[in-house]
């Protein structure tokens, strides 16, 4: 449903309770496209010896070289996140 029709057809509350929702499934679903593939191989095999759920954690990471990826991935993140919140909404 476009968002034209919500915004015709209800208040304006629906209108911007569909945009945030929109918004905020984009900035998730590139969040874990982004640190599922990067960040979870690199704490796995980070070497600190923790096993099951712990060892796909920050805390299994004895190399502090590999702080960079996650550094790298947290920028790119924090970068796509603020354009999607700050770009304007189509005009058409």
């Amino acid at each position: 449903m476009p968002d034209e029709f919500v915004l015709n057809h209800q208040s304006l509350d629906n209108y911007l309770f569909i945009r945030f929702f929109k918004m905020v499934s984009l900035i998730c679903l590139v969040g874990a496209m982004l640190t599922w593939p990067i960040l979870l191989p690199i704490n796995y095999r980070g070497g600190g010896g923790l096993v099951e759920l712990d060892s796909f954690t920050f805390a299994n990471v004895e190399d502090p070289n590999q702080y960079y990826w996650h550094t790298a991935v947290a920028w790119v993140l924090s970068s796509m996140s603020s354009v999607t919140v700050a770009r304007s909404p189509n005009t058409d």
